[in-house]
């Protein structure tokens, strides 16, 4: 139905189509941003993931270092912090505390912004963990 504009003499076609379009467009606009802005959420999601656990994987390897120093000298003891290489990065043995026939170590390894810092116990005579514990800080 066409209809006719007497005032200016125009005819007016079209309009709901194209209000119709701005409508949708903006729509599929607003849509189309949110999953955008959700993949690069999870995107830093995953690299936050990657990070903690190479942070994991660096500490435990300052844990296995120094439960071998612990198994060839169970008198040795660590109490400022030395960073031992891994690969193409480091990690760091807090300290190496013998008591009895244990030795307590700590241990951290930092990858990016992800921190893991270990306890661990070690029994001298064995080299078998007694105890392995995760904690915030030291």
């Amino acid at each position: 139905m066409c209809t006719f504009n007497m005032r200016h003499g125009v005819k007016q076609e079209g309009f709901i189509a194209l209000i119709s379009i701005l409508i949708l467009s903006a729509v599929l606009l607003v849509t189309t941003l949110g999953l955008a802005q959700f993949g690069i959420a999870n995107r830093f999601f995953i690299l936050n993931i990657e990070q903690k656990s190479a942070s994991n994987r660096l500490a435990e390897a300052c844990v296995h270092v120094a439960r071998i120093k612990t198994y060839n000298d169970p008198t040795e003891t660590i109490t400022s912090a030395v960073s031992v290489p891994v690969a193409d990065s480091t990690c760091t043995i807090i300290a190496l505390t013998p008591v009895g026939s244990n030795t307590t170590i700590k241990a951290k390894g930092q990858s990016g912004d992800a921190v893991t810092n270990l306890v661990v116990v070690v029994d001298n005579t064995t080299g078998d963990f007694t105890s392995w514990t995760e904690v915030s800080s030291f």
